[in-house]
């Protein structure tokens, strides 16, 4: 069976910790991924005060999404597909990746070579792709700014098995905070290994 890795969406720069911060909830990696990834990575990560997980019945490819009540029932309200236009907290989108995939015997991803001209050619600004581990799990941490402005996170995570890759992606406060990039840190060090 095909592992998946994780790609997450995050803002650059580190913020201080807030009370609120410091209450985030633990999750584990099944729920985080609303049971699409299997086996499960040995990870848990931790979501902020007031988000819950909340699986769109999409399958794979939508995933499983974090954020509070209010923002998942907007994003989740159109049968279009997710609507990220409004968003008062940010959300966090766990899914199987469609253009990611890693290599166990290169220890590299398959795109990898081609993330940054990736995103230039899509028009992202001050694109960057960081190597970085969580755990046993090599991962690449992509950040940028879209042509509107907006800041772009995610995060990739290398698989427990097989090559498929999953793609974790946080999509900020609209308009966007100056904390957007603190929640993004706080969560890239969430990451845990469980074992």
């Amino acid at each position: 069976m095909a592992s998946v890795v994780v790609l997450l969406a995050a803002s650059p720069g580190l913020g201080a910790p807030s009370k609120a911060a410091e209450s985030w909830t633990p999750v584990d990696f099944a729920t985080a991924t609303c049971h699409y990834v299997s086996p499960p990575m040995e990870l848990t990560f931790s979501i902020p005060p007031d988000f819950v997980t909340r699986d769109a019945k999409h399958g794979p490819a939508a995933g499983c999404f974090w954020g509070t009540k209010e923002d998942l029932d907007r994003v989740l309200a159109s049968s279009k597909g997710a609507d990220f236009g409004k968003l008062q907290k940010g959300v966090f989108q766990a899914h199987v990746s469609t253009s990611s995939a890693y290599d166990p015997r290169s220890g590299k991803f398959t795109d990898e070579a081609q993330m940054l001209k990736s995103l230039s050619s899509s028009g992202i600004a001050g694109g960057k792709v960081i190597p970085r581990r969580f755990g046993k799990y090599d991962g690449r941490v992509v950040t940028g700014k879209s042509k509107s402005g907006a800041d772009l996170y995610f995060v990739y995570l290398a698989p427990a098995l097989g090559t498929n890759a999953v793609l974790i992606n946080y999509r900020p406060a609209t308009p966007p905070t100056p904390g957007d990039a603190a929640v993004w840190n706080r969560f890239l060090d969430s990451i845990r290994p469980t074992k």
